[in-house]
């Protein structure tokens, strides 16, 4: 009899932990996605003999949930310049995409666009580009670099 009871107590046990690991997996499961982001940005004009004849930079940290967006206009009374970013959530991605736009000159503005996918497990991850085009007089290079961590 004292063998039943105690593979009964076992049992019940082991009932227990399954339906608490089930219930934990459930609740984080539904648990709203959030990442932790920085993006580093500059933009350089340079004469073609080299001359540096400005530069725009823009560094932010900010942290994006599902259906929550972070966007600056830190435009100037003379220059649009705008950054936006937003998540997405699909499937077990976490796709972070962002946009950045300025006025860099008088004629000339810079801007882009990408997009940092975290897949099912992925803690972190980071992209990043360079992009330059030139003219008879200069040439402008934008370089970025976007990181994340889910949370």
């Amino acid at each position: 009899m004292f063998s039943v009871s105690k593979l009964v107590m076992s049992i019940a046990f082991v009932a227990l932990l399954t339906g608490g690991s089930n219930l934990w997996q459930s609740l984080e499961a539904k648990r709203p996605v959030r990442v932790d982001c920085t993006i580093d940005i500059a933009h350089t004009t340079r004469a073609q003999d080299g001359t540096l004849l400005g530069t725009e930079f823009y560094t932010r940290d900010f942290v994006l949930t599902e259906g929550t967006n972070f966007e600056e206009d830190y435009s100037t009374p003379t220059r649009f310049k705008f950054f936006d970013a937003s998540l997405q959530n699909v499937g077990d991605s976490a796709i972070v995409s962002i946009a950045w736009f300025a006025d860099v000159s008088v004629f000339n503005s810079a801007d882009f666009s990408t997009a940092l996918t975290l897949v099912k497990g992925q803690k972190d991850g980071e992209i990043s580009a360079s992009h330059t085009f030139s003219t008879s007089a200069a040439h402008s290079t934008t370089t970025y670099t976007l990181t994340g961590s889910r949370r």
